[in-house]
């Protein structure tokens, strides 16, 4: 492949070297515990690339050094000074003397590989390692479905993707004492609290990995990695997978719940309802049962005796409120209005007053007759239900009807 062009693509898709060693700093507490166990250390990095995991050791007084074929990423590292060489990697490794390497690592070289060079990458690094030294590889993580469908073949020096498992495997399979899966470079944080979508469960899963695996030693210098072989690190898409489903369970029971609560609710409501109709119903008939009965139709008259001493009431307080010479009117008129909606009362005031007869005429006439000043009588006046501005427009219109001019008094 042209050497420009997959330098290029390194620059642009792998991440600027910050980010990348701050990612490769989750290695620092293995390289420190096994510094205070062997003293100096000799490092060898397969396939450096740029050199940022050099650079890393550097900073942290760890010298190391790098192999790679491609003299472009050489380049980068040669204008940082670090230690490199143009070598093939599992050549360099084979010519390493037996127990001379401290650590033996390859970032993102392992799915560039045949796998039968694996099984000669593993070998040669459990042959050229120490007692208690380490073998670190790391690779993508065809766990998160994204990478492993997608961002896997956006390099085309990519062979296939390695799960997990598999190569775990093969550092055991040769004879190495343990192995550590280390998913890595998580983009989230997934607190407990934290509910999860499903676009987190197909790219939530760690991107990368690492396989960390050690070579026999003494118990005492084992026993010092304990703690870093049992840590929990990055996400997995089972876990997620597993987390989601009961989220899904989880909020499925809820909604079964709230909808129970509601039909619950509902009839609840709908009793309520029934026992307001039933008691409205039961109202009903208690009305319908008081006014069909005998002692309601025999009171009649009573109430509209009632209902004649309200009506005398409030004429009286009209007849104190009206002009003098509207009060006759006025009061015949609502008794009449009164009388004629009520033939009951009609009768009962006729059955009192019959002991009076010239009280009973008078009465009669008085309720019958047109008032004095209907306008038959004084066209002249204005009907008394007028507003004084009524009145005066009321004049005009007279004054004008009668021929005379509107500056003319009647």
């Amino acid at each position: 492949m042209n050497a420009n062009f997959y330098r290029a693509f390194e620059e642009r898709h792998r991440g600027p070297r910050t980010l990348i060693k701050g990612r490769l700093q989750v290695y620092l507490p293995f390289v420190e515990t096994l510094r205070r166990l062997h003293g100096n250390l000799k490092i060898l990095d397969l396939g450096c690339g740029r050199g940022e995991w050099l650079e890393l050791l550097r900073e942290h007084g760890i010298p190391a050094m790098g192999v790679d074929i491609d003299e472009q990423m050489l380049a980068a590292c040669r204008e940082r000074d670090l230690s490199v060489e143009t070598a093939d990697a599992i050549t360099c490794l084979a010519e390493q003397s037996n127990e001379s390497l401290d650590i033996v690592s390859a970032f993102h070289l392992v799915e560039h590989l045949p796998f039968d060079s694996l099984h000669q990458l593993v070998q040669n690094g459990l042959r050229a390692l120490r007692p208690g030294g380490l073998l670190i590889l790391e690779t993508p993580n065809p766990e998160n479905i994204f990478v492993g469908t997608n961002f896997f073949y956006l390099d085309p020096t990519h062979r296939r993707p390695l799960p997990p498992s598999l190569l775990a495997f093969l550092p055991e399979h040769h004879g190495f004492h343990r192995t550590k899966i280390l998913r890595l470079n998580g983009k989230i944080e997934f607190a407990a609290d934290r509910d999860i979508a499903l676009l987190d469960v197909l790219g939530g899963a760690s991107p990368d990995y690492a396989v960390i695996a050690q070579k026999q030693a003494g118990q005492e210098a084992l026993g010092r990695f304990d703690d870093l072989f049992a840590r929990h690190y990055g996400q997995d898409t089972d876990a997620l997978a597993m987390r989601y489903e009961a989220q899904v369970q989880r909020n499925l029971g809820t909604a079964i719940d709230l909808a129970r609560q509601g039909i619950q609710q509902n009839d609840a409501q709908q009793q309520q309802i029934h026992g307001i109709q039933e008691e409205v119903h039961q109202i009903r008939q208690q009305l319908e049962a008081i006014y069909t009965s005998r002692s309601w139709r025999v009171t009649a008259p009573l109430r509209d005796a009632g209902r004649f001493l309200r009506w005398v009431v409030q004429a009286g307080r009209a007849w104190l409120t009206f002009a003098p010479e509207s009060r006759p009117h006025r009061v015949s008129r609502r008794l009449m209005m009164f009388l004629d909606g009520r033939p009951p009362t009609r009768s009962v005031v006729r059955f009192l007053l019959s002991p009076f007869p010239k009280i009973k005429t008078r009465f009669m006439a008085f309720i019958t007759a047109p008032p004095a000043s209907s306008l038959a009588e004084r066209p002249d006046e204005a009907p008394i239900d007028l507003s004084p501005r009524q009145r005066r427009f009321y004049r005009m219109i007279r004054t004008v009807n009668s021929g005379k001019t509107p500056m003319e008094k009647p």
